[in-house]
Formats: structure tokens, C-alpha cells, sequence
């Protein structure tokens, strides 16, 4: 659980999702419809996710990057070794994760 705030969709602005357009990965923005709702951590062991709708988005968003050093999008390439560094990461100090804030999925 990551408290409550904006949504656009599915997605806070800031979540970063694939572009399959461009094949980079970007902030998702504020396309969809708003709505202020509860928000969750993700934890995925692929790279992308694939939404209800068909759309990849990944388990990191925005906030990786100093804010005003974000970049516009990220490529593939380069994403993939940041998910590579922060899976790498989380399984060498699995204490700093707090599971208590996950959902099972099963009942989700």
C-alpha cells in the first residue's frame, strides 16, 4: 500500500509505461480518466506487466530519477539493466522490503 493520490487510468503521471510506438519506456502522464484512489506497490519478476487493456507497463515509475533530472523516455536497453540492477538489488537485501504492504493476489 502506497497511501492514496491521483490516477490517470490505471496509473499515478508518473508511473513509467512501454511505448510500443517507439519501443522506449515513458511516464504514463495523464491520459485517462482521473480519479483519486488507493495506491499499491508493485513487485513483478518480469520487466513489463500487461494491463486488462493489453497495455506493458513497468514495476518502477518516475521517481527513480531526481525530478529535475528525468529523462523524457528511457530505452529499452537501458531499462532493462535498471530492472536488472533494482531485481539484483531487492534479492541481495530482501530487509529493506516490507512484504506487510502486499496483497495477495489470490483475494486481490
Amino acid at each position: 500500500y502506497w497511501g492514496t493520490g491521483p490516477l490517470y487510468g490505471n496509473y499515478t503521471n508518473d508511473h513509467y509505461v512501454y511505448d510500443s510506438s517507439t519501443s522506449t519506456i515513458v511516464e504514463h502522464g495523464k491520459d485517462g480518466e482521473y480519479s483519486f484512489e488507493d495506491k499499491y506497490v508493485l513487485v513483478s519478476s518480469c520487466p513489463l506487466v500487461l494491463d486488462e487493456s493489453g497495455g506493458a507497463f513497468t514495476p518502477i515509475d518516475s521517481m527513480v530519477f531526481p525530478p529535475d533530472d528525468r529523462p523524457a523516455f528511457i530505452s529499452w536497453e537501458y531499462y532493462l539493466k535498471m530492472y536488472k540492477i533494482s531485481v539484483g538489488t531487492a534479492r541481495l537485501l530482501p530487509l529493506l522490503w516490507d512484504a506487510t504492504g502486499y496483497v495477495n493476489d489470490e483475494v486481490a
